[in-house]
């Protein structure tokens, strides 16, 4: 097995990964929005109201979440809340221009999808599915030892 082989398998895999870097294929974003700042957003959208529930969900650290946050507030897509509970911490909650902007985010981001679904077609989308479903486990396994 020559692993410097162009034309190798593993060659092949690892031009296939590098690909998706080169084209941003994740990097979907609206208006004046950072890609992390919209994983922020759909982050809060879905209940995570907290800088360490963001934290967690995200695997960043807590200052990157209160960097993210603070430009969220500024730009008055979120505002925050003291917790009653804690006044140590504070809640966060999406504003009208908020709810707006992540709406049309998520909008973008299934319309890129069902292209891609409709590209490949129902049974290599379910075979897609399927293979990067293992891709994950093998590499949580891989990371886990």
């Amino acid at each position: 097995m020559d692993l410097w082989s162009e034309d190798s398998r593993e060659q092949r895999l690892i031009h296939a990964f590098s690909q998706f870097k080169k084209v941003d294929w994740n990097k979907h974003t609206v208006g004046d929005l950072k890609p992390s700042e919209v994983q922020v957003l759909f982050c809060i959208k879905k209940g995570y109201e907290t800088v360490s529930e963001v934290r967690d969900i995200l695997r960043v650290t807590s200052p990157t979440v209160t960097q993210i946050i603070n430009r969220l507030e500024e730009k008055g897509y979120v505002e925050r809340t003291v917790n009653k509970e804690d006044r140590r911490s504070s809640q966060v909650k999406l504003t009208d221009q908020g709810i707006a902007v992540t709406v049309k985010a998520f909008n973008m981001y299934v319309t890129s999808i069902n292209g891609l679904i409709d590209y490949l077609g129902e049974e290599e989308s379910e075979q897609l599915i399927g293979l990067l479903d293992k891709v994950f486990v093998y590499y949580k396994d891989l990371n886990s030892r």
